[in-house]
């Protein structure tokens, strides 16, 4: 809890710092965002199946009077994950590996083309995130337990960039609605587990050493969202 205290002061100061001037400027934008993501991860250079999971984000957004690009940091909670799906005639199961996250994110925007009041934009930042819990302790299975992660092994602090395309539209002067997708690979390891001797196989009741396992996030977003704008107005 006190990690997670840290990071909030953290996130909270870091978006003061990068947008405090514009708040006092011409004005900003901000809003909430969210939606679906499909959540993949690679374990020892192997993918799993996707997790269907969500994300929301509260943001806010540099004013550009231009309308050329904007700078822009965001702070919300994703799910990363990945799940094992087994169908066939006799067997249907499917477990998912859930990470639950809170995420900062610092970018910019870029316009790549202006139609009347509409636009499509490209976007990149990097990304630091907190893990509040799994339910990798939660799942149960009597046989191969053994063999799934632990959340005692879970990197508490990952890293990552995101990148993606969006498509705005103007309702007015101060709302604007827009759709977006962000691809977001990780940096480092969301899970490091070293190799576990003495583990009884339970195929042969022989003990056996499990093998280290390496675990990376990368996470397709789709959200929904709407701008809102504080216009700051002087008068004499």
């Amino acid at each position: 809890m006190n990690k997670l205290n840290h990071f909030t002061r953290f996130a909270v100061l870091i978006l003061f710092l990068c947008f405090h001037k514009y708040s006092f400027g011409q004005g900003f934008y901000f809003g909430p965002k969210g939606g679906l993501n499909i959540a993949l991860q690679d374990w020892n250079g192997f993918e799993r199946d996707p997790l269907f999971s969500f994300h929301g984000d509260a943001f806010i957004e540099s004013l550009d009077p231009n309308g050329t690009g904007s700078l822009f940091a965001s702070l919300g909670y994703h799910v990363r994950g990945s799940a094992t799906r087994i169908t066939n005639s006799f067997f249907n199961y499917t477990q998912g590996f859930r990470f639950n996250n809170i995420s900062l994110m610092l970018g910019a925007k870029r316009t790549i083309k202006s139609s009347g009041k509409s636009r499509t934009y490209y976007h990149i930042g990097i990304r630091g995130e907190y893990t509040v819990n799994t339910n990798l302790d939660d799942i149960v299975d009597s046989n191969f337990r053994a063999y799934l992660p632990f959340d005692l092994f879970t990197n508490k602090i990952t890293y990552g960039i995101s990148g993606g395309a969006g498509y705005e539209i103007e309702v007015s002067e101060f709302v604007k609605p827009f759709l977006e997708l962000t691809l977001s690979p990780d940096l480092n390891l969301q899970y490091m587990q070293g190799p576990i001797a003495n583990v009884e196989n339970p195929f042969t009741g022989q003990l056996t050493t499990l093998p280290e396992r390496n675990i990376r996030n990368f996470t397709i977003e789709l959200s929904v969202g709407f701008k809102f704008l504080r216009k700051v107005i002087y008068t004499d």
